[in-house]
């Protein structure tokens, strides 16, 4: 997973992605970002109390990173229904396997591809036409080097989503 590859993904999808702060929030007042984000950080923070992974970065750790920088930069906008997808248990297995295995971030990123058209297809906005752009490959390269570069803290005791203020606006 080359880096090249995280920026030819936001050469390629910059445009689209910085206008998602446009799209709509959830109708029902949800923040699927943050759920997702809680959900992931207790699947790992599980896997590791109970001994199952140790504190390398894992799949489920660069999903995490990734959906709490898009709640960073987008809030909750145009997040539609995508924690319903990361709180699936069958994606367990896969968040669970270490960042650098390709075979489980491509897995990962074509279930959510997938469930993206389908929201498209569903209900299209701005967001949803973004994402479902995304290739896998896209999606693989955004989720691990974001995980990379703006991972958050892992293990027992990690402080939770520390961009999770409770509120759809960006901190600052």
């Amino acid at each position: 997973m080359s880096f090249g590859a995280y920026l030819r993904a936001w050469a390629r999808h910059g445009a689209g992605l910085t206008r998602i702060r446009s799209a709509p929030l959830p109708e029902d007042g949800r923040q699927p970002r943050a759920e997702a984000v809680e959900h992931l950080q207790q699947v790992m923070a599980s896997a590791r109390a109970a001994g199952t992974i140790g504190g390398e970065q894992h799949v489920g750790d660069d999903l995490a990173a990734c959906v709490s920088a898009f709640r960073l930069f987008f809030g909750e906008h145009g997040s539609g229904t995508i924690d319903e997808t990361f709180k699936d248990p069958a994606l367990v297995p896969i968040l669970l396997q270490p960042s650098g295995n390709s075979a489980a971030q491509l897995a990962l990123a074509a279930r959510e591809s997938a469930e993206w058209r389908r929201m498209h297809t569903t209900n299209p906005d701005l967001a949803t036409t973004v994402a479902a752009r995304l290739s896998p490959t896209e999606r693989v390269a955004l989720q691990y080097w974001t995980g990379k570069l703006f991972g958050l803290p892992r293990g027992p005791g990690a402080a939770q989503d520390p961009y999770r203020t409770g509120a759809d606006t960006i901190p600052w």
